[in-house]
C-alpha cells in the first residue's frame, strides 16, 4: 500500500475511535434498581420508561401516598409569559394529577419533575388550590387575572428551593 491509503485507513480509524468513545461518553447512564411498591397508582403515558421511577421515588421522599400520577409529554409549542415551559402540573380533585414535561433526558426531567412534585405536595396539603379563575395559596386569594410574576409567586418560590433539594435526593438514589 502507498502512503496515502495507510494515511487514510489510519484517520478513518481514529475517527471511528473517536466516534465511538463519543458515543459511549454521551450515552446517558441507568438509574440503579428500585423495588417499586403500589403505594400510590402512577401512569406514564410517554416513551420515556424511567418518568414514573423518577415520580414514584419523588412521592416516596416527600411521604406522599394514595394519590394517582399520569405523566404526560408537554408540547413544544406552549410559553407562559414569555418563558418556556419546561413542565406544570394539573390536579387537586380526588388527589388526582397530571404532570406534563418537556421531552428532556433523564437528569434534566429528575429537576423539571422535582419541581412539579413540590406543587403536587402543595395541592395535597391544601396549601395551593388552583381553581378556574383563581388560585388560593395558603388561603390567599389570587385573581389569574391579576396574578404576580412568575418569580415572585410564594408557591414558585417554594418549589423552586424545594424542588433542588428533592432533585438532589433522587439523583442520590437513582444514581
Amino acid at each position: 500500500m502507498n502512503k496515502k491509503k495507510i494515511g487514510l485507513t489510519g484517520l478513518g480509524i481514529i475517527l471511528l475511535i473517536v466516534g465511538i468513545l463519543f458515543l459511549l461518553k454521551n450515552k446517558e447512564k441507568s438509574f440503579n434498581p428500585i423495588k417499586i411498591e403500589k403505594t400510590s397508582y402512577i401512569k406514564n403515558w410517554t416513551d420515556k420508561p424511567y418518568l414514573d421511577t423518577i415520580v414514584y421515588i419523588g412521592l416516596t421522599e416527600l411521604d406522599i401516598r394514595g394519590v394517582s400520577v399520569q405523566i404526560k409529554i408537554l408540547s413544544d409549542d406552549i410559553e407562559v409569559e414569555d418563558m418556556e415551559l419546561l413542565g406544570f402540573i394539573q390536579g387537586n380533585i380526588g388527589n388526582q394529577y397530571i404532570i406534563f414535561i418537556k421531552d428532556t433526558g433523564r437528569l434534566e426531567s429528575i429537576d423539571i419533575i422535582s419541581h412539579e412534585l413540590i406543587h403536587l405536595n402543595q395541592m395535597y396539603d391544601s396549601r395551593l388550590i388552583n381553581g378556574s379563575i383563581e388560585l388560593i395559596w395558603e388561603n390567599q386569594i389570587f385573581n389569574k387575572d391579576d396574578i404576580m410574576e412568575y418569580n415572585l409567586r410564594p408557591w414558585e418560590i417554594e418549589a423552586k428551593y424545594l424542588g433542588l433539594e428533592l432533585s438532589y435526593k433522587l439523583k442520590q438514589k437513582l444514581y
